[in-house]
């Protein structure tokens, strides 16, 4: 049975996938983003679960990747506006360049 389960969830996987994707690639701001996979009812509960994961590693991933980046531009900064311009030159994808800069807002040079 817990076999049967386990293949159920893997089969979710490239459709939860599919749809996590195409989410990710509108504007709809990352902390609104569990809310948008909970409340679509053309989802059924499993697929809806493992968008849910998906999800859920995919902003990881992303947040992982500001964090790396912010540390790497916040070490040793004295200049808070450049700091801030590179930040948003960097190459980043889209939401992890978001969530950087959300870290920015609160930083100041120490």
């Amino acid at each position: 049975e817990q076999s049967a389960e386990t293949q159920r969830r893997w089969a979710e996987r490239v459709p939860a996938g599919a749809h996590v994707d195409a989410l990710l690639a509108t504007d709809t701001p990352n902390a609104d983003l569990p809310d948008e996979i909970r409340n679509d009812a053309s989802l059924t509960p499993l697929r809806r679960l493992v968008a849910m994961e998906m999800l859920d590693e995919r902003l990881w991933a992303f947040d992982a990747e500001a964090d790396r980046v912010f540390a790497a531009l916040t070490k040793d900064a004295t200049d808070g506006d450049a700091v801030r311009a590179a930040a948003v030159d960097a190459d980043l994808s889209p939401r992890a360049r978001a969530m950087l800069l959300e870290r920015l807002d609160g930083w100041e040079p120490g």
